[in-house]
């Protein structure tokens, strides 16, 4: 499962107002909160464990080890993290006979506010 979170046309701006000082603030930023969203989500992602017919599977913890460190885009202003698990989307969105049991957006939205700041700091100066 992967969240991506853009803003169209932030590219355009910063390339059109960011000095290149400036974009090596936005670059440590999108590093340090890429970081942190793939810690948080890393904690959020402890689960109840579920039912195989009768029986009571215990949680293996594959999916919170399958949330990836964050990946980059080249230019450095951009970063993924996601969950390999090929279940990783049932388990946070759920199914009609499963509850969700998100870990991946409500990491995002401890980061986001912090990220957002961050960068209009970097853009104000």
């Amino acid at each position: 499962m992967k969240i991506e979170v853009g803003t169209e046309g932030l590219e355009d701006l910063i390339k059109g107002l960011a000095t290149e000082e400036v974009k090596q603030k936005l670059r440590l930023i999108v590093k340090r909160n890429g970081a942190e969203l793939h810690r948080k989500a890393q904690r959020k992602a402890v689960f109840r464990g579920h039912f195989e017919g009768k029986n009571f599977v215990k949680p293996t913890g594959n999916l919170r080890r399958s949330i990836q460190p964050p990946k980059f885009a080249s230019d450095g202003l951009s970063a993924v993290v996601r969950a390999e698990a090929n279940y990783a989307g049932y388990v946070e969105l759920g199914t009609r006979y499963m509850d969700a049991q998100p870990y991946m957006t409500p990491a995002l939205e401890e980061v986001k506010p912090v990220f957002l700041a961050e960068v209009e700091e970097a853009m104000k100066k």
